[in-house]
């Protein structure tokens, strides 16, 4: 929102968002506006929040990749890793895809 009181008018500008767009700002959130020219992180919070998230990513990824590792060396239970790495990708496409069918 932007108002001039000299002139005595104010401009509102509305946003719609959908699910991802809610889902990027959640995940692009650090604190300060957008048009801010300081672009720094104006909270303590938000800067440790940041970093959680940069270290659960992180720390999922590592953990995804060495279990497909593992799951490589193990040949004689081989089906009923690929029977988990099915689910796990049917509940994801469930979580990125299938929801928006309930909204």
């Amino acid at each position: 929102m932007k108002t001039d009181l000299n002139r005595k008018v104010t401009s509102v500008q509305k946003i719609d968002l959908n699910g991802w767009g809610v889902t990027r700002i959640l995940h692009t959130f650090t604190g300060v506006r957008v048009d801010d020219s300081r672009n720094t992180r104006d909270w303590v919070a938000t800067s440790l929040w940041a970093l959680a998230m940069d270290g659960l990513a992180v720390g999922l990824i590592f953990m995804v990749i060495s279990s497909l590792v593992l799951w490589c060396e193990r040949r004689q239970r081989r089906w009923s890793g690929g029977l988990a790495l099915l689910l796990g990708l049917l509940s994801c496409g469930l979580f990125c895809f299938g929801l928006r069918w309930l909204y």
